[in-house]
């Protein structure tokens, strides 16, 4: 009985494997289910004798399309694709911006290929969003007294969203002159501003890393993180610097 409810819970788990066809000018990916997988907050203890918690930044994982090897032959044919480009958007109310995008090879080197082997693509991208006091060095990240009088504590934030199967159509080769990243070990970095409230949207197309071309419009995850607070925590050590700052 108890080996019929494991295969029951495994079966309804389980994602459907993503379908690839042909299209006339090119291809054609079904039963996309694609998730945030996982969010958690970066801590950072502050003030000169390290007696408050502020937020650093948060990371979060997010699913690329799993195919097999055969699959992904077929793709680069029909597709001249090489790699998944992941775009990072933020929407707050009205206003959109565009904080950058990273891209995963198909055949990573081993060396920063993430949950992959050396014959397939990885399986997810790690993502960091970091606060604008953190975002530009190790020595910023190492103050005791943040820059830019950063105080900052987020307090509501969570996977927004449900998943469910979409279609992602390659067909187009089309020049992406942004800067894009590479994939690495460690997550991939973007600069959240001063204040991290809003919505965080992920958008995924086919890409060409060598002639730096995208094959397919950008499909919009249906998850998001979403950020809906943050409180400013007192740092008594810090704080004649912070007025200064402000002022």
């Amino acid at each position: 009985m108890k080996l019929l409810f494991l295969s029951f819970l495994l079966l309804i788990s389980c994602k459907p494997t993503p379908e690839l066809s042909r299209e006339a000018m090119g291809a054609r990916l079904d039963k996309l289910e694609l998730e945030v997988k996982s969010l958690k907050e970066i801590k950072w203890l502050v003030g000169k004798k390290l007696e408050a918690e502020v937020t650093q930044s948060l990371v979060m994982q997010v699913d690329l399309p799993s195919l097999d090897e055969s699959q992904l032959k077929l793709l680069q044919e029909y597709s001249k694709s090489d790699s998944w480009i992941v775009r990072v958007i933020l929407e707050r109310g009205r206003e959109r911006q565009d904080l950058g995008a990273l891209y995963a090879p198909f055949h990573p080197k081993s060396h920063y290929a993430r949950g992959s082997n050396s014959s397939s693509t990885p399986s997810t991208v790690a993502i960091r969003i970091f606060y604008a006091a953190a975002f530009a060095s190790e020595r910023f990240r190492a103050m005791k007294c943040p820059p830019f009088g950063h105080d900052k504590r987020v307090t509501d934030f969570q996977i927004s969203g449900k998943t469910q199967p979409q279609s992602l159509i390659l067909n187009l080769s089309r020049s992406y002159p942004e800067k894009v990243q590479l994939v690495d070990l460690t997550p991939s970095s973007f600069n959240g501003g001063h204040t991290l409230v809003g919505n965080y949207f992920f958008e995924i197309a086919g890409y060409d890393s060598r002639t730096k071309t995208i094959q397919s419009e950008f499909l919009r995850l249906p998850e998001n993180v979403s950020i809906k607070s943050e409180e400013s925590q007192s740092i008594p050590t810090c704080h004649d610097q912070i007025i200064e700052l402000k002022n």
